[in-house]
């Protein structure tokens, strides 16, 4: 079971796209604006993204016809895709897509979890979760060496040592 931060976030992604924030649309057809180039590429970035979460262990997958959908959800006035990230403009050759809930953090792989990003913007903002998570362990550690933490006490990002602890 996911502790409860994940599933609270997890849920929340779900609930966004069930709550009729955005919904696929019931026939899912390939969008006006691509043609069997596009459709071909998105086909291609589907097989790679199901494989890599596949290797990550993630539940769930997705088609390239809901990449496709994403993909236009995501444009502006003139048509072109923006980041989720940085929500500036970004070409094919810069087309990643980000989870919304890491992977690594008990997200599903699925299209209501997937946003379309630059391909620098996504490693920006998983160099920064890594980073988060490897601070965090390595202050466990130590508090826990130097007997501050008490083996088997909840890991929390927000909890500093107390008098009482330290003393």
């Amino acid at each position: 079971m996911l502790p409860a931060a994940r599933q609270r976030a997890h849920a929340r992604a779900q609930n966004a796209s069930r709550s009729g924030v955005w919904q696929f649309p019931a026939n899912l057809d390939w969008p006006a604006s691509f043609d069997d180039w596009m459709i071909d590429i998105m086909r291609r970035r589907a097989l790679r993204l199901n494989s890599g979460a596949r290797r990550r262990g993630a539940p769930g997958s997705v088609r390239a016809v809901e990449l496709a959908h994403i993909v236009e959800r995501h444009t502006d006035e003139q048509g072109r895709w923006l980041c989720a990230i940085c929500h500036k403009p970004m070409t094919l050759t810069d087309l990643s897509f980000d989870h919304i809930v890491a992977l690594a953090d008990g997200g599903e792989h699925a299209a209501h979890n997937l946003a379309p990003t630059h391909r620098k913007c996504n490693e920006e903002k998983g160099s920064e979760k890594a980073q988060a998570r490897a601070d965090l362990r390595e202050r466990w550690m130590d508090e826990w060496a130097n007997g501050t933490r008490v083996p088997g006490a909840l890991l929390s990002a927000t909890s500093a040592p107390t008098a009482t602890q330290s003393a």
